[in-house]
């Protein structure tokens, strides 16, 4: 592996930690050895028997964390990371498993040096990752993974395909040597982001395996909103928390009108960060209409403000600021900030979207790699819409002007 792979490696690595939250759980001392015990032989297993790695050909140091070094997921699954060094004389592979709730929810393969020792060999990504899921399915009992490997009968190697079946979207991504294969949940017409399982493979063999899919229950499907519908409420959502945020800078409600509506996505998210819980678990998801409103200018560093609205109870689910990193666009209008104290995030629980104007080249460019499989997916839908789709005027959601 080069450096350079090392280093996306490594980034993902770092940034999957980043999305967690550090906590603590008291159990008694056999039940915590036993488990984690345990814990370490499943990822063992899961190498032999589903990755088709053949173990016993290689010396294996196990190395698990302590239980205070472990994150939980977003502050409410907990979790256990277990890494895994497998060496012999023609080969070496380091692994780190992460398991929420014991159930293996991240297997990535840190590094990888000569050939590793296959139980058998596969002809291409699609045929690997239809072993992967057969054997997986073996190992669970779940029909689900044989549900996804369906899928992919009719997907040839190296070819970009995105296609729902089902209550499954599958997206094929293959890029410089790197083939992803991510499945994730839809229903009439949402996407639920978060509830996924994403395959990674390159050189013939397994880079990546996230399995968010059984961390989020659906709490409903149902969706009572229209585009429309959802585009009024965030509109009157928007005036309201403007008039209140940019009270000093002069700003005029009236500037706000359906020709500001950039974008519109149905969705499917959980409780954590709504303004009110829907669940007492905060990853139960339900159908959500987010919409991006463009402000009439450029307050300081602030363009745009996107509204979640329930789909079901037609509820606000929350507000969110858009934000750039950079100055604006050259011919955008800009508030005058010279006689007002620099603007700030000021009212309570209001989440913010940091973005740049280079971030559609990003989001569009990278390779479908690890860093892809784990941590884009788990991110706010509205952090990759780029600054241009704000500030331009033409809009393809079929809103009319008032």
């Amino acid at each position: 592996m080069t450096k350079h792979e090392k280093g996306r490696f490594l980034l993902s690595v770092v940034l999957f930690s980043l999305l967690s939250v550090t906590c603590l759980y008291s159990f008694p001392p056999s039940t915590v050895y036993a488990a984690e015990e345990a814990v370490a032989e499943n990822g063992l297993t899961i190498l032999n028997a589903v990755v088709g790695l053949d173990v016993t050909k290689y010396a294996v140091t196990t190395k698990e964390y302590p239980q205070n070094y472990n994150s939980s997921y977003l502050g409410v699954v907990p979790q256990k990371d277990v890494g895994y060094e497998l060496t012999s004389e023609e080969s070496k592979v380091k692994t780190l498993c992460t398991f929420a709730n014991s159930r293996l929810q991240m297997m990535h393969i840190l590094e990888t040096e000569g050939s590793p020792h296959m139980s058998e060999a596969a002809a291409n990504p699609i045929e690997l990752a239809k072993n992967f899921l057969a054997n997986y399915q073996a190992y669970t009992s779940d029909s689900l993974y044989g549900e996804l490997s369906s899928t992919l009968d009719n997907v040839d190697a190296g070819t970009n395909v995105t296609k729902t079946s089902g209550n499954t979207q599958l997206e094929a991504i293959t890029n410089n040597g790197y083939t992803t294969l991510k499945w994730t949940y839809t229903s009439n017409n949402a996407v639920a982001p978060s509830k996924f399982i994403a395959l990674g493979f390159k050189n013939g063999f397994l880079t990546c395996f996230v399995d968010n899919w059984h961390l989020y229950n659906i709490g409903s499907t149902s969706v009572n909103l229209s585009k429309e519908e959802a585009a009024a409420i965030t509109l009157e959502t928007a005036k309201n928390y403007a008039s209140t945020k940019l009270a000093a800078y002069a700003f005029d409600a009236q500037n706000l009108n359906k020709s500001n509506i950039r974008w519109a996505s149905l969705i499917f998210d959980g409780s954590l960060g709504a303004n009110e819980t829907r669940n007492e678990d905060p990853l139960m998801l339900y159908p959500v209409w987010r919409v991006g409103v463009a402000l009439d200018k450029w307050y300081g560093h602030l363009y745009g403000i996107a509204v979640d609205v329930w789909a079901d109870t037609k509820e606000v689910r929350s507000i969110q600021e858009a934000w750039s990193t950079l100055p604006p666009p050259e011919g955008v209008p800009t508030a005058d900030m010279s006689t007002v104290g620099t603007l700030t995030s000021q009212i309570p629980n209001v989440d913010t979207i940091n973005t740049s104007n280079g971030q559609a080249s990003t989001a569009a460019g990278a390779e479908p790699n690890s860093i892809m499989c784990i941590v884009l997916p788990t991110l706010s839908v509205v952090t990759i819409i780029p600054i241009s789709i704000w500030v331009h005027r033409k809009k393809a959601i079929g809103f009319v002007d008032t």
